[in-house]
């Protein structure tokens, strides 16, 4: 069959009326394409106008928190800022770096301002707390703690009075929250780069206060790097002596670094251990350890492994190792020393063996219980290191300080 006769037959097949059809669309379905058009824009818009409101009300709840936690950080939380802090000072290293006429003028003050006679004795000391009178970042409260100090710092022949001067000058307390990053068991601290003391709970015996305004007077660059236990042990034993109405016994905040400090204080001397403390210089009692031990190796083993002892329980020892091992290091020549230097029945090597037995508890899984236990059973130590008026009370009266078990506090830092 040629093209032209297919052709042909295509024409006939249109122009027949059988084949042809017309298509007719029903305007109701077009409506209804429209409208489900329309549906489909609408949800569309619908969930971009949610997906925006959700977004924005993500945005604004994380702007919410971010200006709570800035208001928090700067308002509620210790979050001390640098200052300008006053660079004058009337001290030189331990002494008076004024004149005569200075001195008395500053005397005048201070005896107008608290309402007593100085004794020429007590000049330089009160010259100190001149310090505390000019700065105004303390409340007259706090001052009045602070004024009570003056007895800790006369007892002291070897504090760094221009450190301790420029911190009193410059101190400032904040009762603020405790830092988020803070174990929830520091009741207080103090920056010493920054002089400010921060106070995390209720004080109402200022006891937190006391112990940061004695760390305020005796921590400084040389100061920074003794051992943990050393700078709080002996921080909470001036606190005991000088403050507390349990003076004998620590209740409350560092039991066993107290502890640990009179050891020491047993294995030399007080005055040797307070020099160590002021000066920052632990080489001070490992000397004076010598003098028994004619060994410096032994020596500086023997505290090398007591500070691990007592960072081990302080959570602060890498090394694994036992509390047993470290014990057997400087335990021994802690007691060789005290044997050489007393015999059985002299007071100060009862008071080490005694002050020994309770720190042992620190091996033990209730550490603080067991500690209270043995105060409970053998009583405390009745014994005054630093404080020369507890001395003098001690040599004059019977001091109650019986401990019970409702009396103790539990132990926090």
């Amino acid at each position: 069959m040629d093209s032209e006769r297919l052709e042909e037959l295509d024409e006939e097949l249109f122009e027949n009326e059988e084949f042809v059809e017309e298509v007719v669309i029903d305007p109701t379905y077009t409506d209804s394409l429209d409208e489900l058009e329309d549906e489909i824009e609408e949800e569309k818009n619908r969930r971009f106008v949610k997906g925006s409101r959700i977004f924005w009300a993500v945005l604004a709840f994380i702007n919410a928190l971010l200006i709570c936690g800035s208001v928090y950080m700067n308002f509620f939380m210790w979050n001390p800022k640098e200052r300008d802090l006053c660079k004058d000072n009337i001290f030189c290293g331990n002494d008076l770096s004024i004149s005569s006429d200075t001195l008395n003028s500053i005397v005048s003050s201070m005896e107008n301002e608290l309402g007593i006679s100085i004794d020429e004795e007590f000049r330089d000391e009160y010259a100190l707390l001149s310090a505390i009178m000019d700065n105004d970042c303390l409340t007259d409260s706090e001052k009045d703690i602070f004024y009570s100090f003056i007895d800790i710092i006369k007892d002291n022949p070897y504090i760094d009075r221009e450190e301790a001067y420029s911190s009193l000058r410059n101190v400032e307390v904040s009762r603020k929250c405790r830092p988020y990053m803070y174990d929830k068991s520091i009741q207080g601290v103090y920056s010493h780069e920054l002089e400010n003391i921060g106070i995390f709970e209720d004080d109402k015996d200022n006891l937190i206060l006391i112990h940061e305004g004695i760390h305020c007077i005796f921590c400084n660059e040389k100061t920074k790097n003794l051992p943990k236990y050393f700078k709080e042990g002996m921080t909470e034993l001036l606190v005991n002596e000088y403050f507390d109405s349990k003076p004998f016994a620590e209740l409350q905040n560092y039991p066993f670094e107290v502890v640990a400090v009179r050891m020491l204080c047993e294995i030399t001397s007080p005055d040797v251990v307070l020099k160590a403390y002021s000066c920052g210089d632990m080489s001070i009692i490992a000397e004076e350890m010598n003098k028994i031990t004619r060994n410096e190796d032994d020596t500086n083993t023997a505290l090398e492994a007591f500070c691990k002892y007592m960072m081990k329980y302080e959570g602060d020892l890498e090394e694994d190792t036992s509390y047993q091992d470290l014990a057997n290091i400087c335990i021994p020549v802690f007691r060789g020393i005290i044997s050489a230097k007393y015999d059985e029945k002299h007071p100060n090597r009862i008071s080490y063996y005694y002050n020994e037995i309770l720190l042992a508890n620190i091996m033990e899984e209730d550490a603080y219980d067991k500690y209270v236990d043995d105060l409970v059973e053998f009583g405390t130590d009745h014994k005054a290191y630093f404080s020369s008026k507890l001395k003098q009370k001690l040599a004059t009266e019977k001091i109650e300080d019986k401990i019970s078990e409702e009396s103790t506090k539990k132990l926090t830092k």
